[in-house]
């Protein structure tokens, strides 16, 4: 997340579009500034990483996924 982000937009933002609870979001890192540049729409809720501890699971999420876009 951008260090300028509001936190608690972020967090409301990926429990409301996944229906999650906030236990099941990890650890949220903050971005320092990467040097002096404008962005006109970055990202303000952050990016998303999913971390998977079961391979069939991920090989099918990733699977429908793919579908999805084919």
């Amino acid at each position: 997340m951008f260090n300028d982000a509001i936190e608690s937009v972020a967090v409301s933002f990926w429990k409301k579009h996944l229906n999650i609870k906030r236990k099941q979001l990890g650890k949220i890192t903050i971005i320092p500034p990467q040097g002096k540049g404008t962005y006109k729409r970055k990202s303000e809720c952050g990016v998303l990483t999913i971390i998977f501890t079961n391979k069939k699971l991920k090989e099918q999420i990733l699977s429908d996924i793919e579908n999805l876009y084919t």
